[in-house]
Parts: C-alpha cells; structure tokens; sequence
C-alpha cells in the first residue's frame, strides 16, 4: 500500500487497484476525503506475496482429448512415425491452467483497510511536520523584510532630502550655475522630490506582510510538498 500526495486547490484522489480490487475505488476515495481537505493523492496498492492464496490446478480433458484425437489423425493422414506422449501434452499451456480462490471485496477492504489508515496517518503526520518547517521559514523571510522595511522608513525622510538637493544640483548644473526663479524652481524639485518618496509604497507593503503572516498561520493550514508513505 502506497499513498502519494502533492499540493492542490481542490481534492483529488485516483486509485491503481489491480483489476480484481477495481470495485473497491470508491473506498479508497471516501477514506481519503475523510481525512484531508485538499491535494492530489495517489493511491498505489501492489500484490507480491500470494503464498496465503489457495491454488489449485485445473486439466481441460476435453481439449486434451482434442489435441489427442487430433494428432493421432494427422500422424494416420501423413504416415508419420512416433506417439502421442504425457510430455507432448504438458507442453501445451492451454491444457494446465492455476486457479486461485476467489476473494470477496469484503474480504479483501478488511485486509486492506487497516494498511490504508495506517498510511494516510503517516502522510498527515508527514504533511504537517512540513508545513511547520515552512511555516517557520516563511517567518523568518518575513522577519527579514519587514527589519528591511524599518531600515528603508528610516531614511525615508533623508532620503527626499537628500534627492532635493540632487536635483537641485542637477538643475544649477544644466543651466550652467544660472539659477531661475527661486520660488517656482523650489516648487518643481518639491514635486519631483515627493514623487520619489516611498514611505506609502512600503506602508503598503507592511500591510501586505501583515495579511500574508495572519492567513499563513492560521490553524489547520498545511504544507504541500511531494510525498509518500507506505505501509504493508
């Protein structure tokens, strides 16, 4: 028994059951659902060991005795020599078939079903192992730009400053030390300076952490890395 899971929006289980387990799929399904809210699950079930299995071996005599009859005809039609022997026989897979006793989908979901369970509490426990690994380092990528944030609104006020100036240098240069109007010149290089003023844009951005920090680490939220979990 092996159930795979990887991160999506909605709940997705899809079963590989051999051909004989195909009517229990919706089982699978329901005890998926049960258990997780969303993600794509795969659920992988594998027959190796069928030594507990009764088999028995079963002769079609009818056709063996076809085959006889047969052979026997051609040997008269072409005048060929020889016998029809035992070992001529076995030889022909048509004749000697294994039948293994049948199981009920009853029987088969009450030895299945406790592997399943077994293997969809591993994957949860697995899963939310995961997501509080990454809870913890979208915490610190958090951490990180906000402590980047705080240094910028810092500076914000001697950084217009500082960008006043520069413009006001760069006009004094273009118009070769030839100042304007001092009035209407301290107007522009005000508009130009507070334009490049981001004290809104990283508010904006606080709020935007803020949010993400409060829905991430809400209860119950998990994380959605490939994984997988066996049991037998």
């Amino acid at each position: 028994m092996e159930v795979q899971s990887v991160n999506h929006r909605f709940l997705e289980a899809r079963c590989r059951l051999p051909k004989r387990l195909a009517g229990l799929e919706p089982r699978f399904q329901r005890a998926v659902q049960q258990q997780f809210a969303r993600g794509h699950f795969e659920v992988s079930v594998q027959e190796k060991d069928l030594d507990g299995r009764t088999r028995t071996l079963k002769i079609d005599l009818a056709l063996a005795r076809q085959y006889v009859e047969s052979l026997r005809t051609l040997q008269q039609e072409m005048n060929l020599p020889g016998q029809v022997t035992l070992e001529m026989l076995a030889g022909q897979r048509e004749l000697i078939s294994v039948e293994e006793s049948e199981e009920t989908l009853e029987e088969a979901w009450a030895e299945l079903e406790p592997a399943l369970v077994a293997a969809l509490d591993a994957l949860a426990t697995m899963r939310c192992r995961e997501g509080a690994a990454l809870t913890q380092a979208l915490r610190r990528h958090l951490d990180e730009i906000e402590g980047v944030l705080l240094r910028i609104l810092g500076r914000t006020s001697d950084l217009v400053t500082a960008h006043r100036n520069r413009l006001r240098e760069r006009v004094a240069d273009l118009l070769d030390g030839r100042l304007p109007d001092p009035l209407r010149l301290e107007q522009e290089v005000a508009l130009l300076a507070e334009r490049g003023d981001v004290a809104e844009e990283c508010d904006r951005l606080r709020s935007h952490v803020a949010s993400f920090a409060r829905r991430w680490t809400k209860p119950g939220r998990k994380g959605g890395a490939w994984i997988s979990s066996s049991r037998k």
